[in-house]
């Protein structure tokens, strides 16, 4: 299973709403959890599989915003 979703709200953190940074978690955060939460059973029933979670040069060294 490979997660490679994101998303991002060009705002600073002064000017970013409790909505706005909570669509990022969201996305970020619930995204993985809830596919990695489906695959789950499907690889404990074969005893196999694997995860890769892939992020952007933004999640790494960040963006405005």
């Amino acid at each position: 299973m490979i997660n490679n979703a994101g998303v991002l709200r060009d705002k600073s953190f002064g000017k970013m709403t409790d909505k706005m940074f909570d669509i990022v978690i969201k996305v970020h955060v619930y995204g993985i959890w809830a596919m990695t939460k489906a695959v789950w059973p499907h690889f404990r029933k074969q005893r196999y599989g694997r995860i890769v979670n892939i992020t952007s040069g933004s999640g790494l060294w960040g963006n405005f915003g």
